[in-house]
């Protein structure tokens, strides 16, 4: 079984998986890539005849932008939060709603110049009696009629969570060739930013938090990923990205207080959080007189009150980005615009130039002037291209400058500019006061003031930097800065300064992003929860045998383990809820939730002369055979949960290899054992397996997984292929376009 994380943001989702449980080095997450081979997959649909999702959906923008839906995750939670402000009444939670309905729909103004508007559905709502609902009306051929036809918006949402499983999850975890012999099949994590959840991320228990968040459980539920996943588990990003770097850490303080800076493409969110001996301290009843109610969290989003909200986020600055480079498009080519481009309008376009970042600027005047120049459809794909060109230009050292290019974008003449993202005015740009630096320091000193009682108590000595914006290494070093040596001086009471220290993607070292953060943290809390199954299974099978050996009187080992069955349960119920308060111990539903486990070792063979040793054992027709531990390798450890999957780098050769592969006698060895120095083993393919030569380095991909034979039995197979892909490139998905597969193996 598989432990995955789906970390949702604000524009754009992130796929996790482990194929090992438990946590750090221990647990190695992977984040997949999608069916177009990238990690990042966009929340986006497009209503067309066929409704599109992620990197398809944005190809559908340029030409028909009306048809396309941008955040459909927030739209969801907006349109979720409304209808639970309704049921029962509650004003101070149906305002919070609609501050955050009004957030997406600004950020959807600036990142898209046209858009699939939210609407309330009336009709239908009416008649059900539950009131009018959030979504969005499409236009759909109905033979030669077009007929216009609604979907909500949460709605919207399960499709796009069926869209990730299918073409994420299945790839990554080999679901699609499961079939439907198995109902569950993965352990599965959600990640949401606490802003789209405003009635969850000021709550102080936890009965209340899981109630904000019902909804996406069910919208889980009434996906596709409904059928193949256990237990559900919902985490808030800070609380997932503190997990990933925990895992991380060789050494933590006893007692850590933690500042997550969570800096995305919606907007900015402060988190104050505390660890005990390792442990998330969460904030309840017994914290409301010291702290207050609800803990420190602060978002630029949905923050009352607060100034130019929009204005610190990521989308914003792709937007100002491809203004910038259309303002120098006309300038450039002011011929072209005899009759628009006056004297006083080339004066605002010069002004945008000079302050690129500047949220002081006035931005809507260069807006209108540039939507009155350039036809929509071209300034769409400029937004759309202005994206790739940010990151190249904020993550490799080495640009000076980044090259947009558009063809056609104006009465055929192409768009070609690699002066007006250069890197020294972008960098200059992020580090002005009137810039993204005067926006953080107004926020971080917002944030002291309102939760000046909590951090005084429990100052910050460890500041974690996560979201897309972390990205940028200009804006790394302007957070630093900004913390190290604040404008305030009242901010710097906060934060223990001579002991800070600050945290980011750079401590997984593994190529892992700082918007891939959270992602990490919250598949470490599946590999969590799938471990502990595990272990519940085990005591279980234990305590069956015992109580076959020993029906009348229970020694010290059955209550010791009746014990920890009770234990484990309590830690199970307290980390997974089963929809609708279902017993988990039932035992018609018992069989759905367990972890299919590895019963003995398999091992590789990496002692000498292994062809000459094993043709004698063909020859002589024995099943076993005793090694030395030393020349066996355990790739396979008992228990493992199934499916699993093992990547051995190979490097070229003329000739083919050959794969021994053994299988230890008793289902009880403990591959952890260092006190033997021989074992017997059987093979469990005995010819051995035969590797092809092929030109490059390869890797061979070994799986295992639990099928069902034509009786219904449970049987385990192991299959061994080969890709060229490396070793080293994780996000690679293994198909039968890029595999070779060598043999399927029946182990037990």
């Amino acid at each position: 079984m598989y432990a995955v994380s789906i970390s949702l943001g604000a524009c754009s989702a992130f796929v996790g998986v482990t194929y090992q449980t438990g946590t750090g080095p221990s647990a190695s997450v992977s984040v997949v890539a999608n069916a177009a081979g990238r990690r990042r997959t966009p929340t986006v649909a497009a209503l067309a005849g066929e409704w599109l999702f992620g990197d398809n959906a944005l190809q559908v923008y340029p030409r028909n932008p009306h048809r396309v839906v941008p955040y459909v995750f927030l739209y969801a939670a907006a349109a979720a939060a409304l209808r639970g402000a309704s049921h029962p009444p509650d004003a101070e939670m149906e305002n919070a709603a609609r501050l955050l309905l009004r957030s997406v729909e600004g950020a959807s103004r600036v990142k898209f110049l046209a858009h699939c508007p939210v609407q309330e559905e009336h009709e239908e709502a009416l008649a059900s009696g539950e009131g009018p609902r959030l979504g969005f009306y499409f236009e759909k051929e109905n033979g030669e009629d077009v007929i216009k036809e609604f979907v909500s918006a949460e709605d919207l949402f399960v499709d796009f969570l069926s869209y990730i499983k299918e073409h994420v999850i299945d790839g990554a975890c080999g679901l699609a060739s499961a079939g439907g012999d198995r109902s569950r099949s993965i352990f599965l994590t959600l990640t949401v930013p606490r802003g789209a959840f405003p009635a969850a991320a000021s709550a102080a228990s936890s009965p209340d938090r899981e109630c904000s968040l019902m909804w996406l459980r069910k919208a889980v539920r009434a996906s596709t990923l409904g059928g193949v996943c256990g237990p559900v588990s919902i985490l808030f990003n800070d609380e997932s990205s503190l997990f990933a770097v925990e895992g991380a850490l060789t050494s933590t303080s006893p007692q850590a207080n933690f500042l997550v800076v969570d800096w995305g493409a919606h907007g900015l969110a402060l988190d104050h959080l505390r660890t005990a001996g390792g442990l998330r301290v969460r904030r309840g009843d017994h914290d409301k007189e010291e702290e207050g109610e609800g803990g420190a969290h602060f978002s630029s989003s949905i923050t009352p009150g607060l100034a130019l909200p929009q204005c610190c986020a990521g989308d914003w600055i792709d937007a100002a980005m491809a203004d910038c480079v259309a303002a120098q498009f006309i300038l450039k080519n002011s011929r072209m615009f005899p009759i628009q481009l006056t004297v006083a309008r080339k004066g605002v376009l010069t002004r945008r130039l000079a302050n690129f970042l500047d949220v002081q600027c006035d931005q809507q005047s260069a807006a209108t002037i540039l939507a009155e120049c350039i036809p929509a459809r071209s300034l769409n794909r400029l937004r759309l291209a202005i994206e790739e060109r940010k990151v190249v230009l904020s993550t490799n050292p080495t640009a000076h400058s980044s090259s947009v290019e558009v063809e056609a974008f104006y009465e055929g003449v192409d768009l070609q500019d690699n002066q007006t993202l250069s890197r020294n005015k972008f960098e200059s740009a992020i580090g002005s006061i009137n810039s993204l630096a005067g926006v953080f320091n107004g926020i971080l000193h917002e944030f002291t003031e309102r939760f000046a009682k909590q951090l005084k108590n429990y100052p910050i000595n460890y500041v974690l930097l996560t979201g897309g914006m972390h990205n940028i290494p200009a804006v790394v070093q302007m957070v630093q800065k900004a913390i190290r040596h604040p404008t305030s001086p009242s901010v710097s009471a906060y934060f223990d300064l001579p002991a800070l220290r600050f945290l980011d993607n750079s401590v997984l070292g593994n190529g892992i992003g700082a918007d891939e953060l959270a992602a990490v943290g919250a598949c470490f809390n599946s590999s969590q929860i799938a471990l502990l199954d595990l272990q519940k299974v085990d005591v279980r099978r234990k305590l069956s045998k015992r109580n076959k050996r020993k029906k009348k009187s229970k020694g010290l080992g059955t209550i010791a383990l009746q014990e920890s069955e009770e234990s484990l349960s309590r830690i199970w119920s307290s980390l997974s809820l089963e929809d609708g308060g279902e017993a988990e111990d039932d035992d018609d539903n018992h069989e759905h939730t367990h972890v299919r486990v590895l019963k003995h070792n398999v091992y590789a063979f990496v002692g000498e002369n292994a062809a000459l040793r094993f043709s004698s054992l063909t020859l002589q027709g024995k099943e076993t055979v005793e090694l030395g531990t030393s020349e066996l390798s355990c790739l396979f450890p008992y228990g493992t949960p199934l499916p699993s999957r093992v990547i051995i780098g190979h490097e070229a050769s003329e000739e083919s290899l050959i794969l021994y592969l053994f299988s230890d006698l008793s289902e009880e060895l403990n591959s952890g054992d260092e006190h033997f120095t021989s074992i017997r083993v059987r093979p469990v393919y005995l010819k051995g397996v035969v590797i092809p030569p092929l030109d490059g380095s390869i890797s061979i991909i070994l799986t295992l997984r639990c099928t069902q034979d034509g009786e219904g039995e449970e049987r385990v197979s192991l299959v061994v292929a080969t890709t060229r892909k490396g070793v080293d490139d994780r996000s690679t998905l293994f198909t039968p376009h890029n595999t070779n597969e060598c043999a399927v193996i029946l182990l037990y």
